[in-house]
């Protein structure tokens, strides 16, 4: 799974959109408490940037990964976003 769309960054001060790009989660750790993971901006091939998550995982409910995803849809930079 990853998510496809655009993502808006920070760079120098000023705001930038990456169009289409592919979201990949690329390392999970955690524990019961809380889960870090990593997701990965591809674009053309090409890892253009990376951001850090957080979030408490529910032990009950789906893979982490899966987890991971769910998380990110959830809020509003994601939202828009193609599941790929």
């Amino acid at each position: 799974m990853a998510l496809r769309g655009n993502i808006e960054k920070k760079a120098f001060g000023q705001s930038v959109i990456i169009e289409d790009v592919y979201a990949k989660v690329i390392n999970v750790q955690g524990d019961k408490d809380n889960m870090d993971f990593r997701l990965g901006y591809m674009k053309d091939g090409v890892m253009v940037s990376d951001d850090a998550f957080f979030f408490v995982p529910d032990l009950d409910g789906t893979n982490f990964i899966q987890q991971c995803y769910e998380h990110l849809k959830g809020l509003d930079a994601f939202s828009s976003m193609e599941d790929c």
